[in-house]
Parts: structure tokens; sequence; C-alpha cells
């Protein structure tokens, strides 16, 4: 795992243990990256099992991409970024329930 080699392998931990026993002042330093060690281990193991229970149906998966794809056309068409699409939905919203009070029967001006 690369955090346990950035924080050392056993062996290093062990030789800082014993360091420590030569100089007090590595004590500190010693329990320090144990105590993270063991944190980065359980955190880790809390990640597999999350892992393990996501739900990755393939089919599912894909539906997710074909809508994100849409709202990033329709972003890319309304010169926005994507996350500005629900205040422009609000918007337009706005001005349908506007025109439709003010111009109620509108849709059927044409139709006999």
């Amino acid at each position: 795992m690369r955090i346990r080699s950035l924080i050392g392998s056993p062996t290093v931990l062990r030789e800082l243990d014993g360091l420590s026993r030569l100089d007090a002042r590595l004590t500190p330093v010693s329990e320090l990256l144990n105590a993270a060690l063991i944190q980065v281990q359980e955190a880790s193991g809390e990640l597999r099992s999350y892992v393990q229970a996501l739900d990755l149906d393939p089919a599912h998966l894909a539906q997710i991409e074909q809508r994100l794809t849409a709202a990033h056309q329709l972003a890319r068409k309304h010169r926005l970024d994507a996350a500005e699409l629900p205040v422009l939905q609000t918007r337009f919203e706005r001005n349908w329930t506007r025109w439709n009070t003010a111009k109620p029967g509108w849709m059927n001006c044409n139709r006999r």
C-alpha cells in the first residue's frame, strides 16, 4: 500500500522505536506514526467495504453517463457551465408561468 510506504514499513517503524529508546525526543514521532498507520489501515478497510458495497450496474452507469452528456450539451447550447443549469431552468419556469398568467389561452390562439 502506498500510504504504508510513505509512513514506513513495519521494519522502519521498529527501527524508529529502537531509536526512540536511544533518544526520547523521537518517542512522540514514533507514537504518532504508529497511530497514523493504524488509522490508515482502518480507513483502508472502510474504503474496501465501501467499494464492495457499491452498486456497479453497467446499465445504470451508462444511463448516468447519457444524462451527464445531455446536461453538458444543454449547457454548451446555452453557453453556461453545467452547474448553472438549475438556475436557467428556474428562470425558464418563472418566465413560462409569467407568460401563461399574462396571456391565458395563448397556445390556442390559432386553433378553431
